[in-house]
C-alpha cells in the first residue's frame, strides 16, 4: 500500500523462491519492481517473464553475473529497465569494475551505457515526485 501511495519502487532479492508466487506479485503495473542481482537465480525464467512487464527493472550489480548474464539481461528487457548499483556493487570494487566494463564493452549504444548507469534510477526517482 505504501509502494502504491508513494510511487516507490519495491525492491526483490529473490533466493529461492517459488517462481509462481513472484510472476503473479509483479503483475500489479501499479507498482515498480526492482529485481537485485539480474534476477538471480532464475535469470532464464524471470528475464523471459519481465519482457512484457514494464513495471520490472533489475540491477545488474552482483557478482551472482558475468558478461554474458548482462548482455542477456539487456537483451531480453532492452537497457531501459536494467540498472547498475542499487543494490551496492555486490561483491566489492573489483566486481564493480568488471561490471562497468562488461556494461561498456556490450554492443548498445552510448546513451543505452549511460542509461543503465544512471539515467534509468534518476527517472523512476522522478516519477516517484
Amino acid at each position: 500500500k505504501i509502494a502504491r501511495t508513494y510511487n516507490l519502487p519495491i525492491m526483490i532479492h529473490l533466493g529461492f523462491n517459488n517462481l509462481e508466487k513472484i510472476k503473479k506479485t509483479i503483475i500489479n503495473n501499479y507498482i515498480n519492481f526492482i529485481f537485485s542481482h539480474a534476477a538471480f537465480p532464475y535469470y532464464n525464467d524471470l528475464l523471459k517473464f519481465f519482457k512484457n512487464s514494464k513495471n520490472v527493472l533489475i540491477d545488474l550489480s552482483s557478482h551472482h553475473v558475468n558478461e554474458k548474464i548482462i548482455n542477456f539481461s539487456i537483451d531480453s528487457i532492452g537497457s531501459k529497465r536494467c540498472l547498475f548499483g542499487i543494490d551496492d556493487p555486490y561483491g566489492g570494487e573489483e566486481m564493480a569494475q568488471k561490471i562497468k566494463r562488461w556494461i561498456f564493452d556490450s554492443p548498445i549504444s552510448l546513451i543505452e551505457k549511460e542509461n543503465i548507469m544512471s539515467k534509468n534510477f534518476l527517472e523512476l526517482y522522478e516519477r516517484k515526485r
